[in-house]
């Protein structure tokens, strides 16, 4: 397809991870008056948080495994059909616990959103060009996120509208993002996978990544990292980890195919994921609450001033995507991108109650053009390296370690926090901050590293929308590894 029927195509798909950032961000700063009216406690204020991140992340791999089996357009209108719904009906909850069990709703349609437009994207775009459509995707994000917040805030404080239309005010979106996706979405027909489906996997591996997300976000900040109920819930996790380890060994058909993890292109890929994770994730947190509890600023305004580094995420991806489309090149933007993460975290961590706000801004437009530029070509170097018929599970497989190293950044990081900020002062609460953003420096350094162990042969302009790569005139096993390895980077 040319590049006006392949954005015809995904039009409805962007439309609906606008939605989903729509209806993640957009509860931020409703939080306080939902909870009070709700009369809810502080762990129903975390809940309402991290239940929907944490349905996102366990469901991601099942996601995943049922877009290699079956055709994708009809998950891409069931995640947007579960998004809707759970979004509509949150509008109407009459306590905190029906609002926590909407927003794992919401979680699920969201993750299984993240994982088929990257999935969809590599199975329908040419490896080079690919970078320029995921720059589609993090526009919509970004404008979901410079948006939502202070949309929030004035819902939650305009007479006769209140907190509940934070929740309603995506469905109509959500609704046209179905009807979109049923008209123009048209998918090539792709190899599907045989056999029985691994129930015992599509159950362990979500079980475990929700009880270690449990121990990360809540058991651990609230009970104790070596409370009982605290290391109770991590040996839960541990077993049914080490179960679903043991299941996807022996399966046929796993749900994440231990192949995945051999080749070392996806092993370097997995570890840059992750650590850019953990700062695309935190570093929004922390710098929205720097700027309300040392700087003064209310909920709109810290907003507003997070548009630069948002801005920057969009411009570094739409440049960084037509510099590997002429050059087919992932790994010079790679590195220049880790490189600047580094470094605008390094500037970050510096800062304390009193620096200048052009100090922060610097930091984070470096920030935002490290995450740019390093988001969408660590999706694309580690998707090319793999099988067609493994799309949808290495798709799953990088979502799932994204959002679990950014789920356990955030809390580990917010244990942090909490012990600098005893004091509760503002000169305690900006000191606090520069630490958080000094050990998230540490941590994209290992970024820096993964990307630049990566290797240089460019990408391919073009590439089969379906089946396996084309076999290799070498043969034996090191030719093997080779092969899929070759032309990613």
């Amino acid at each position: 397809m040319n590049h006006r029927r392949l954005v015809a195509a995904l039009s409805g798909l962007i439309l609906a991870v606008f939605v989903a950032g729509l209806s993640s961000t957009i509860v931020a700063n409703a939080l306080p008056a939902i909870v009070r009216d709700l009369h809810g406690s502080a762990a129903g204020y975390t809940w309402i948080v991290t239940s929907s991140l944490l349905a996102a992340t366990a469901s991601g791999p099942v996601w995943g495994k049922l877009a290699d089996r079956t055709r994708r357009k009809p998950l891409v209108q069931a995640a947007i059909a579960l998004l809707g719904l759970g979004t509509a009906l949150a509008g109407f909850a009459p306590d905190t616990g029906v609002l926590i069990a909407l927003r794992v709703v919401e979680g699920v349609g969201a993750g299984g959103l993240v994982s088929l437009a990257q999935t969809l994207i590599a199975a329908l775009v040419a490896p080079r060009e690919q970078g320029r459509y995921m720059a589609y995707f993090t526009a919509a994000g970004g404008v979901a996120s410079i948006g939502a917040p202070p949309l929030g805030g004035l819902l939650v404080g305009t007479p006769y509208v209140g907190w509940r239309a934070c929740f309603w005010v995506g469905v109509p979106v959500a609704a046209l993002a179905y009807v979109l996706v049923r008209r123009t979405l048209h998918e090539p027909g792709h190899a599907r996978g045989t056999g029985t489906v691994d129930w015992w996997g599509a159950l362990l591996i979500p079980g475990g990544i929700a009880a270690l997300l449990l121990w990360f976000g809540v058991a651990g900040p609230m009970s104790g990292w070596l409370s009982w109920p605290s290391l109770a819930l991590l040996a839960v996790s541990a077993a049914l980890v080490a179960a679903a380890v043991r299941v996807e060994r022996r399966g046929a058909d796993p749900i994440v195919p231990p192949r995945l993890v051999r080749r070392p292109t996806m092993v370097l890929s997995l570890v840059a994921w992750v650590a850019v994770g953990v700062p695309m994730i935190a570093a929004p947190v922390f710098l929205a609450r720097y700027l309300q509890t040392a700087r003064g600023y209310g909920p709109a305004g810290s907003g507003l001033l997070t548009v630069p580094m948002v801005l920057a995420v969009v411009v570094a991806t739409a440049v960084c995507g037509r510099i590997v489309r002429r050059t087919g090149r992932c790994r010079p933007p790679l590195v220049v991108g880790a490189s600047l993460l580094v470094a605008g975290l390094a500037l970050l961590g510096t800062i304390g109650a009193s620096t200048p706000l052009q100090l922060v801004a610097a930091g984070t437009v470096l920030v935002g053009l490290g995450t740019g530029a390093c988001s969408q070509n660590i999706v694309v170097v580690a998707l090319h390296s793999l099988d067609r018929r493994d799309l949808g599970a290495g798709t799953a497989t990088l979502t799932f370690f994204h959002l679990l190293g950014g789920a356990a950044g955030l809390s580990l990081l917010g244990s942090v926090y909490a012990t600098r900020t005893a004091a509760a002062t503002p000169r305690a609460y900006g000191s606090a901050t520069g630490t958080v953003f000094a050990v998230m420096a540490g941590v994209a350094v290992v970024a820096l590293v993964a990307v630049c162990l990566l290797g240089r042969t460019p990408l391919p302009a073009r590439a089969p929308l379906s089946g396996p790569p084309p076999t290799p005139a070498r043969t034996g096993r090191r030719a093997r590894v080779r092969s899929r390895d070759a032309g990613w980077s």
